[in-house]
């Protein structure tokens, strides 16, 4: 499995072996249930802070998929949406007047994860037992992730023989680190 690119890689995985990937994908299933929960919450305060907004989050440096999120997506057998790369401080290009044009679960996890400021601020400030059964449920949500790719990552090298370095290298890091586009799938696989 050592040609293409990782998503490539990744998605023939799940093609190759879907007997042996069931906790993976029951992982995958209940990470998109825990964040279907969690969206009306979510959107509620995203309604009330993101329309009056000075500087908008959602840049199109942001809209990049990790390899966790590969990992999550492929897992659920859906697709990746292509889209054409905006500036990194120009809007993402799933921004619309009525926020983001993409279901909150096949959002990439950089976009559904980060909360600035006054959002953050609205949600805490929402009844205690709303607030708390969020956090909660967003606790559980990252204890699965954390899972899912602990065990994506056992049953890649106990299947393959390859280990894969899980790390979001896919998307800002390696923009952060300088890494060319083209060479990051080079450097994913130990």
């Amino acid at each position: 499995m050592s040609t293409g690119t990782i998503e490539q890689k990744i998605g023939t995985f799940f093609q190759s072996h879907p007997g042996e990937l069931g906790s993976i994908v029951t992982i995958a299933e209940k990470i998109q249930a825990g964040i279907r929960a969690i969206a009306p919450f979510i959107e509620q305060n995203t309604a009330l802070v993101c329309p009056d907004c000075a500087r908008v989050c959602c840049s199109g440096g942001h809209a990049a998929y990790s390899l966790e999120d590969l990992v999550y997506v492929h897992a659920l057998r859906l697709q990746t949406v292509e889209y054409e790369k905006a500036e990194a401080d120009g809007p993402c290009p799933f921004l619309s007047t009525g926020g983001c044009r993409l279901g909150r679960d096949l959002r990439p996890s950089g976009c559904n994860w980060y909360f600035c400021g006054p959002l953050y601020d609205s949600m805490e400030s929402q009844p205690a037992d709303r607030y708390r059964e969020f956090d909660d449920s967003l606790k559980d949500l990252v204890e699965l992730w954390m899972g899912l790719i602990r065990e994506f990552a056992g049953r890649y090298q106990e299947v393959t023989g390859e280990a894969m370095l899980i790390t979001d290298l896919a998307g800002t890091s390696c923009r952060k680190a300088g890494i060319p586009e083209g060479r990051r799938e080079d450097i994913l696989p130990l």
